[in-house]
């Protein structure tokens, strides 16, 4: 099955700051690269092959099971193993290469990282206006560094000036503002049709409980000697 790579696509930032954000996540997805279904399903492989449907499917079961078996792990743990089960399965979505670029900043010394479900809420209309269609929500999982300590969670304009989306899933670092772009209408596809046009949109971050992990310098430390890989030169 033919999935373009996260590594493959092209790094146009000229900010010092994203640059290096953005060489950290690369480097970690080159580590541990992951086959995700969401990512088959955005790249349309079901249209080149129907036989793709089967295969996407047993992968988002045996990372639903995965999943389950870290329920009860404590929020460092959780990661580890994240690691590990990717690291040995090649299986993951979105908040597994979430995690996994979590673990990255940490070991290269970011201390505000957080694990951030971005719902997007998005609505078509038809042409005449005379219907609407019915709300299309989307979940959707990513890093953001250097939120800021009077950011509020679900307002991204309280974010610092500084925050940072990093987004593995669809291959970009930016700041949070400009980054929240790259979204538009992307998970709309799927139900783009020619007798309708793309209405509203809006979105907001959302901070799951399995981002319990409240990092410290030492929480650092700990994954610069546990995971040197991560650390960039």
């Amino acid at each position: 099955m033919n999935i373009e790579n996260n590594n493959k696509l092209q790094f146009r930032a000229r900010n010092p700051e994203i640059r290096k954000a953005d060489k950290i996540m690369r480097q970690a997805m080159n580590l541990y690269p992951t086959i995700s279904s969401t990512r088959a399903l955005n790249y349309s492989v079901i249209k080149k092959d129907k036989n793709n449907i089967e295969k996407i499917s047993n992968w988002a079961l045996k990372l639903f099971n995965l999943r389950a078996s870290k329920y009860k792990l404590k929020p460092i743990e959780n990661l580890k193993q994240t690691i590990i089960d990717l690291e040995n399965t090649k299986n993951g979505n979105c908040l597994e290469m979430a995690q996994i670029m979590q673990a990255a900043f940490l070991a290269n010394g970011y201390k505000d990282v957080k694990i951030g479900k971005l719902k997007i809420k998005e609505q078509l209309i038809h042409p005449d206006n005379s219907k609407m269609s019915s709300i299309h929500l989307v979940d959707h999982v990513l890093l953001i560094v250097n939120a800021g300590k009077n950011a509020r969670l679900n307002n991204p304009k309280s974010f610092n000036k500084h925050a940072m989306i990093v987004d593995p899933w669809l291959g970009f670092v930016d700041y949070v503002n400009k980054g929240l772009t790259n979204y538009d209408g992307i998970f709309m596809e799927g139900l783009r049709n020619e007798n309708t046009l793309w209405g509203s949109l809006k979105q907001r971050f959302l901070f799951k409980r399995y981002d319990k992990l409240r990092p410290t310098n030492k929480t650092c430390e700990k994954f610069q000697k546990s995971n040197p890989e991560f650390i960039t030169k």
